[in-house]
């Protein structure tokens, strides 16, 4: 089954996550102890899962435009802290890598889509500010299916 995840991580701690909760209801948030220790929040995945209902799907590709579009902003409220948004699309065991990291309200980076049959430098790039070094091929545990299921 084909899959989508929308989500940011960064090293912060559960104040920035209940901060991140409160700014976009909806959305799910956990902290993460491996392979790096911080928070992530995503848009729940089982809604950006292909065939699910039509309210459903749009309602996450709503929630998950704009956190993709406020983070960088949002980010201005915690100066220090990098904000890595990778942006998965997962068909038929190939996933797609896009996203950007930003600080202080600006994109300091952003990656275009790439896939991991060609390499996942797109991933790997962006997961570097989380202090993670991936392998060949690029897995990173916080974008398997069920990561976000016992999320608050």
């Amino acid at each position: 089954m084909s899959y989508q995840f929308a989500d940011f991580f960064a090293l912060a701690d559960e104040v920035v996550m209940q901060d991140a909760k409160r700014t976009w209801p909806g959305c799910r948030a956990r902290l993460v102890t491996a392979p790096f220790h911080g928070i992530g929040v995503a848009v729940p995945e089982r809604a950006l899962t292909y065939g699910e209902p039509e309210e459903a799907y749009e309602w996450a590709i709503a929630m998950w435009n704009n956190i993709e579009t406020t983070l960088p902003d949002w980010s201005r409220h915690y100066p220090d802290v990098s904000f890595v948004f990778p942006r998965t699309d997962c068909f038929g065991g190939n996933c797609l890598y896009e996203g950007y990291t930003c600080r202080d309200g600006v994109i300091i980076e952003r990656m275009g889509g790439e896939s991991v049959a060609r390499g996942g430098d797109a991933l790997r790039r962006l997961i570097r500010y989380l202090g993670v070094e991936l392998g060949a091929p690029p897995y990173f545990e916080p974008l398997v299916r069920g990561y976000f299921d016992a999320a608050e």
